[in-house]
């Protein structure tokens, strides 16, 4: 079964780490991500906290646009140093021997952008990059493919294997299919996509159109969309150990305004 089109990002998915902060008396919603922050030549492991109206907490709320500067000149660490002095604020401090990261500071930056625009429900670098995909499926012209490329490059390398929501062929099809037959893949392989590869890519991309489009009229198979929870009946037992008649009691409701455990704030 092909994946539909779910919210990734992998790094940047926002998931149950969901937080705010109030500002002039508006709600607004946020999530967060582990980051080093460079301060007097030492490491500290934080949270880095990205709010929808696009401000960061790096230890201070900063734009995006300071955000960047921040991370250009170190302050939010993308690489670290072996032998650097690393800590975690009242938990541990070591010594980073043969560190290795994953990220750059465009990396990151494009990633806490794609998390604003999540924030904000709108379509983040994967989302736009599939519907350039969409519009090359339904007119397939070498303008199509060159905006779906782009598209695809523009999302953050980190996150490009997550697009498709397929981990058995992560973006393979993807990159096959804006590469085009002939021509070398948008990546660090830079691959010559074969005419077979490119055949499976286009079939690829016909088959999850119809299981999308499918997908909004399923039916689930293990029941009614819509719960039916009855009261549970617990029966009260006498000394013989049966039940009395008639006497069984509903379960109550839980209080108003209780919740349930695990529920996110």
């Amino acid at each position: 079964m092909l994946p539909g089109r779910s919210v990734r990002h992998h790094h940047g998915i926002i998931g149950n780490r969901i937080t705010h902060r109030t500002a002039d008396g508006v709600r607004v919603p946020g999530t967060w991500r582990h980051a080093f922050i460079c301060n007097g030549g030492s490491y500290f492991l934080t949270d880095l906290f990205i709010y929808a109206d696009g401000l960061v907490d790096c230890w201070e709320l900063v734009t995006l646009d300071e955000f960047e500067q921040k991370l250009r000149c170190g302050w939010v660490a993308t690489s670290l140093p072996d032998g650097g002095r690393a800590s975690a604020h009242d938990l541990a401090s070591w010594t980073l021997g043969e560190p290795c990261t994953w990220l750059t500071p465009d990396l990151l930056l494009a990633e806490v952008r794609d998390t604003v625009d999540e924030l904000n429900g709108r379509p983040d670098s994967t989302a736009r990059c599939l519907d350039a995909v969409d519009a090359f499926m339904a007119e397939r012209t070498e303008d199509n493919r060159a905006a779906a490329r782009a598209a695809y490059l523009a999302v953050p390398e980190t996150v490009r294997h997550y697009a498709l929501g397929n981990m058995d062929r992560k973006d393979r099809p993807l990159k096959a299919l804006v590469a085009g037959a002939g021509s070398r893949t948008p990546d660090e392989r830079g691959e010559t996509v074969t005419q077979e590869e490119y055949a499976a890519a286009i079939a690829y991309f016909e088959d999850r159109a119809q299981w999308l489009a499918k997908a909004p009229s399923r039916v689930p198979a293990d029941g009614p969309a819509e719960s039916f929870a009855p009261p549970v009946k617990i029966p009260v037992c006498g000394p013989s150990g049966r039940a009395g008649p008639g006497l069984h009691r509903a379960q109550p409701a839980p209080a108003e305004g209780h919740e349930r455990a695990g529920t996110s704030w």
